[in-house]
């Protein structure tokens, strides 16, 4: 019997693995322009008849949505903010929740996506 930690764990990969291959079909089909805000929780329903849940890679999620064009706007946007704003003492804040979005979907959610947000903005100045 394995315990309950390693169960649970082998179970959240196997959701991640198949939330990025649904993910990598539906970049396929629309690799330019993506399927729109919001596509992959409906569009995870048509592929795999699972009850769709954000991918948990959120520029995976930004390509699925916007394609490529739209993921290198996004990356560039917050690329030349990062570089504007090195000495800024906020950055160690959105370096980390940058590399949160490379395991989770903060921006999805209002609360995270907000700060997110602000944090950028204020960078920016």
């Amino acid at each position: 019997m394995e315990p309950l930690l390693v169960v649970v764990l082998m179970s959240s990969v196997k959701i991640r693995v198949e939330q990025l291959r649904t993910a990598w079909a539906l970049i396929k089909q629309r690799p330019l322009f993506g399927w729109g805000l919001n596509s992959f929780v409906i569009k995870r329903q048509d592929i795999s008849n699972e009850k769709g849940e954000h991918v948990h890679c959120e520029p995976v999620e930004v390509m699925v949505e916007l394609g490529v064009v739209g993921l290198a706007l996004w990356l560039l946007i917050i690329a030349g903010i990062v570089l504007h704003g090195l000495s800024n003492p906020m950055m160690p804040m959105l370096i980390a929740m940058l590399v949160i979005c490379l395991f989770y979907f903060p921006l999805r959610r209002p609360h995270t996506g907000l700060m997110f947000w602000i944090i950028l903005g204020l960078l920016a100045r």
